[in-house]
């Protein structure tokens, strides 16, 4: 299972270092696109390494927050809120 948590780790890394990228060549709102995907990948690979799933095969973008949000901030206090 944490092989596919993995993954995603190293694609938000990946997007992070694109978004760093973007804004050194004053590119803001590619930076912020490629930042944010960071954070959605991140989110993802952190869900997987607690063993949550969708329901499908579709991480969608309401489904991330809310069990990221709902799951490992709120209930099981596993990642800080800021």
């Amino acid at each position: 299972m944490a092989e596919q948590g993995d993954a995603f780790f190293v694609r938000a890394t990946e997007s992070l270092q694109g978004a760093e990228s973007e804004f050194t060549q004053q590119r803001y709102n590619n930076a912020a696109n490629r930042a944010y995907y960071a954070c959605f990948q991140a989110a993802i690979a952190a869900l997987q390494n607690a063993g949550i799933r969708p329901q499908g095969s579709q991480w969608s973008h309401r489904f991330v927050q809310s069990q990221f949000d709902g799951l490992l901030i709120n209930r099981q206090k596993t990642t800080s809120a800021g």
